[in-house]
């Protein structure tokens, strides 16, 4: 016994026409979401610190990433200055072991 629609002559094509659209605009808007959701980041402020090292020279900056010195337990944190008018640079790498303070005072956004 034949189906209704091997009578009609559609096949399963009509099916698989609606089936790959909605898998395209599923796709699609995982894609809108993965962009919105890594892209958004770039636009949220991130949290400005004043970090003191032991030398007392302070500096306002954002922390990036951290990493264990090579051959030693000792760890580094990279911050972003953006102060390259000021002093030339705009990152800095200090010691952990070399952070007398961190803070986030309150006139810094």
């Amino acid at each position: 016994m034949r189906s209704l629609w091997h009578r009609r002559g559609e096949g399963p094509w009509p099916w698989l026409a609606a089936g790959s659209v909605a898998l395209s605009l599923l796709m699609l808007l995982a894609l809108l979401l993965l962009l919105a959701i890594r892209g958004l980041g770039h636009f949220w402020p991130a949290e400005v610190v004043l970090v003191t090292p032991q030398d007392g020279q302070p500096f306002a900056g954002v922390a990036v990433r951290e990493e264990r010195l090579p051959g030693d337990e000792a760890r580094e944190r990279l911050y972003f200055t953006g102060n390259r008018d000021l002093d030339g640079d705009r990152w800095r790498w200090i010691a952990l072991d070399a952070i007398a303070a961190v803070e986030a005072p309150a006139e810094l956004p």
